[in-house]
């Protein structure tokens, strides 16, 4: 069956909804609001106006016959339960929308019995399982995600452990000082509303690639801006909203089987962080990391500082990586670093063989100049002593050639 889920963008409950939602807990209202805006969208009107229309059956109930009276409530409950069906939606998802319909119902004193309507039974433990991933699944999952927020969202979730709701808390001013820090494993620390336990863990190298390459397009993020938006908006992301974009990508992928409830759901990305760690690190720790209530004896037995803390998840963050690590990319950069140094080492080298070189050829020249010098003076002196003996030899010649001459007169 092709699915076609409710499109819940721009839907508004009236003020009859929020007063209700208002006396809830504010996760128990958020899962409501979303399943009371799907009902919004099938009823077409107002909630307000289906509270109307029931108080009107009631008053027209008392005046009809009782085989014409008519439990408007339960009848509408049975239309919804087919329109959901008809749209694709699972046993669990189509009775969770009822139970928030009875839920609201009641708030204002109206009843909606089970008993006159076919509720679809929940679904069976064994089909209710969830997968079992393999980091090369969870890539291929990651690049069926249309939107490079919920890509995010998958590589984060699977990395850190969070539960969803945890994950959609997080405000930019969280991760900011070690997002821009470039610091590897980047840490994450909050208090778990759900058991209110402080705990740390971490987005390994994938999820800040994954995180960057989404804030990238975020205008105007500030500190106190929730890191994952809905499209569009600078408001925090539902958990509605990401659990239909999770159906409609394992819909994509022909091993995942999303019949009748979706494997793939959030919540099954923390659980494949506990059990890709299972038998590998400390089984505490991994709780610990799941912000899982440990008891005091336990949880001082884990108090140990952040560095050590970070460098125990980047031993085992391979586990969690579907295309690299902390651990790689600082080695990768320590190469590139070293690669660099080596090439100016050797050049430099180079240069003072050649200085060296040089050094030793200007001594010999200069070594070669002074026994020029040398030399020369001594030739000089030479060439003085050769220039009086000939001085002396023409001196003599001369005397013998005048005597010469004077004989031969």
């Amino acid at each position: 069956m092709t699915k076609q889920f409710a499109d819940l963008k721009g839907v508004v409950l009236d003020e009859v909804a929020e007063r209700y939602l208002a006396s809830k807990k504010p996760s128990t209202a958020a899962s409501y609001r979303g399943l009371l805006k799907r009902f919004r969208v099938f009823y077409g009107r107002d909630l307000s106006e289906f509270l109307e229309e029931i108080e009107e059956w009631r008053e027209r109930n008392k005046t009809l016959p009782i085989t014409e009276r008519r439990r408007y409530a339960e009848d509408v409950a049975r239309d919804l339960i087919a329109w959901l069906k008809e749209k694709g939606y699972s046993n669990n998802a189509i009775r969770g929308s009822l139970t928030a319909l009875q839920n609201f119902l009641k708030y204002y004193e109206i009843p909606l019995t089970y008993s006159f309507i076919d509720v679809p039974p929940p679904t069976s433990k064994k089909s209710n399982g969830k997968l079992r991933w393999k980091r090369e699944q969870i890539k291929e999952f990651v690049d069926s995600a249309e939107y490079p927020r919920d890509k995010a969202v998958i590589v984060c979730l699977f990395q850190s452990g969070l539960s969803l709701g945890d994950l959609l808390n997080l405000d930019y001013g969280d991760i900011r000082e070690e997002l821009e820090g470039e610091t590897l494993p980047l840490m994450i620390c909050l208090n778990r509303g759900k058991t209110d336990e402080e705990f740390k863990t971490f987005f390994g190298a994938d999820s800040v690639k994954y995180l960057k390459l989404y804030l990238g397009s975020r205008r105007d993020l500030g500190a106190g801006s929730p890191l994952f938006a809905k499209l569009g908006s600078s408001r925090k992301a539902t958990d509605g909203a990401i659990q239909n974009n999770f159906r409609k990508y394992a819909d994509k992928i022909s091993w995942i089987d999303v019949a009748d409830y979706n494997p793939a759901r959030p919540h099954s990305l923390r659980a494949a962080f506990r059990s890709r760690l299972t038998g590998k690190m400390d089984p505490d720790l991994i709780e610990f990391m799941m912000g899982h209530a440990l008891g005091p004896v336990k949880r001082a037995y884990l108090n140990i500082p952040d560095d050590e803390l970070r460098e125990l998840y980047a031993q085992f963050e391979h586990e969690l990586s579907i295309e690299t690590t902390s651990k790689k990319l600082e080695a990768g950069i320590d190469g590139t670093v070293s690669k660099v140094e080596e090439k100016y080492r050797r050049k430099i080298e180079d240069l003072e063989t050649t200085l060296r070189t040089q050094a030793t050829q200007l001594s010999q020249i200069a070594e070669l100049n002074t026994r020029l010098d040398r030399e020369m003076r001594d030739l000089g002196k030479r060439d003085a002593g050769m220039m009086s003996e000939i001085d002396t030899l023409k001196e003599q010649i001369k005397a013998i050639i005048q005597r010469l001459e004077k004989k031969t007169s």
